[in-house]
């Protein structure tokens, strides 16, 4: 990250405005080369009397590193933002609290319990509200009493460890160089039907 004062690039839109041998161009086709994710998408400079730019920017080799990207004001007397952000370094996993049940082993006599209920007596002069929760109470009640907790302890194999970030970086180059050369080669079928 840092300031790298190419005014003329802008990765919102993939576009630079400058000569295809420029500095700036060079440099903005590196980074697409290098599949680097520019992460800041708002000016960074801001000087009365001038255009605000985006001089300032945040690479990382995988999208979703960083979160929570902000712009607050400049330190001292500096025309630039001062960018805060948060750096993601491992995700922790989601522990669902929701008790899970294994329906392979249940006691199917879910059907025999709702039959033994006097439905009339139960629902009667209630809203159409109140009726609901009382008819998913008594099932979810027979549910919880028929089927055993599924057993949680064993932990999932993560899908293809095998396939490292390098791996996956490789993928990807690969991904576009094909999108390259057919794109390439269509435009070299289309004009050569035009001469």
């Amino acid at each position: 990250m840092g300031d790298f004062n190419y005014s003329e690039i802008d990765y919102n839109n993939y576009d630079v405005k400058a000569d295809d041998n420029s500095d700036a161009c060079k440099f903005f086709d590196k980074t697409l080369d290098l599949y680097l994710v520019q992460h800041v998408t708002h000016a960074t400079r801001k000087r009365k009397g001038t255009c605000e730019s985006v001089l300032d920017y945040l690479f990382t080799d995988e999208e979703m590193l960083v979160d929570n990207l902000r712009y607050v004001a400049p330190l001292g007397k500096s025309d630039h933002v001062t960018m805060v952000w948060d750096y993601i370094i491992q995700v922790e996993d989601s522990i669902s609290k929701q008790k899970k049940l294994n329906y392979l082993k249940g006691n199917y006599k879910i059907t025999a319990d709702l039959k033994e209920v006097d439905w009339d007596l139960v629902l009667k002069d209630e809203s159409t509200e109140a009726s609901w929760n009382k008819f998913k109470d008594i099932v979810q009640k027979s549910v919880l009493a028929n089927i055993p907790a599924a057993d949680t302890s064993r932990k999932k194999k993560a899908s293809n460890a095998w396939l490292t970030k390098a791996t996956k970086r490789n993928i990807s180059k690969r991904n576009k160089a094909w999108k390259n050369y057919k794109y390439k080669k269509q435009k070299s079928v289309t004009l050569n039907t035009r001469n």
